[in-house]
């Protein structure tokens, strides 16, 4: 049987590894701005990544101004109103509110980073753009647009997040907005607050994990002799009653005839009904 105490004992760990793997976030964001920022050899590689992907070809550069060019105050508040939305139809407002405290504290974390770190001069550049601040945005609304979802659309809410992150990376190197550390770095902030906070949309729906559903499932269930419907026991040959499958699906073997008058009690049926519908 649940208990409060058995509850508390199961919160612990579930939040354990969405912590770790913050801390991991964090831990990878302080190497890449060590690797790519602080260093002569890290500038200069992550430069000539950027002027890679600034090569491809033109519809490429168009379709990357267009996804930045769409990202405003506008289309942001549309997309974090359509979560609210889409939350309060699935009566999640647990879900709803670590989506929106996942936005924010994404993009505010981001925007902390830019000012705490610095980017010295080694003769690419001095102004500090690790990380990305499109690339939180739009992965940031994409993992919060997944927690609200249905769970059976988890597969397609992976995807989602996947290519929210892969197409505004892309976009911001090929039109040289942001060096691939910037996106990396913002990725890891989404990931690192993701992971920290997902595990409360879960928190409520495994508090009966292993106890059939919730208490008022559990006491209306069906009982021997009464199916799935609230109709009472059908009268069986014998003037026992019939189980909804027929008399092969009785468990156990069938009493002697007029065994519950005998006994001055109802029969298995009838007890086990009776005491269902009292409930």
């Amino acid at each position: 049987m649940w208990t409060p105490k058995a509850k508390a004992r199961g919160r612990v760990p579930r939040f354990i590894p969405g912590a770790t793997i913050a801390a991991m976030c964090a831990v990878a964001l302080m190497l890449v701005h060590s690797v790519f920022v602080t260093t002569e050899g890290g500038q200069l590689l992550d430069q000539q990544i950027m002027r890679t992907a600034n090569a491809a070809p033109d519809f490429w550069h168009e379709a990357g101004f267009a996804l930045l060019g769409a990202v405003n105050a506008t289309v942001i508040a549309a997309a974090i109103g359509a979560i609210v939305l889409i939350g309060l139809i699935r009566r999640r407002p647990r879900s709803i509110v670590v989506a929106l405290a996942v936005i924010a504290g994404a993009n505010l974390t981001t925007q902390a980073v830019k000012v705490l770190l610095d980017r010295p001069y080694l003769g690419w550049g001095a102004q500090n753009t690790l990380p990305s601040g499109h690339v939180t945005v739009i992965t940031s609304l994409a993992v919060g647009l997944a927690m609200v979802l249905t769970p059976g659309s988890r597969s397609a809410a992976a995807a989602l997040m996947c290519g929210a992150a892969a197409a505004a990376g892309s976009a911001v190197m090929i039109c040289q907005w942001h060096r691939p550390s910037d996106v990396i770095a913002a990725v890891l902030v989404v990931v690192g607050w993701a992971a920290m906070l997902w595990p409360a949309c879960a928190a409520r729906r495994d508090r009966y994990r292993g106890e059939g559903g919730r208490p008022s499932d559990r006491h209306h269930r069906p009982g021997l002799g009464q199916g799935t419907g609230t109709a009472g026991p059908r009268p069986g040959p014998a003037g026992y009653p019939a189980y909804p499958g027929g008399p092969e699906f009785r468990p156990g073997p069938v009493p002697p005839t007029g065994w519950g008058e005998r006994a001055g009690r109802p029969g298995l049926g009838d007890r086990t009904g009776g005491a269902l519908q009292r409930r």
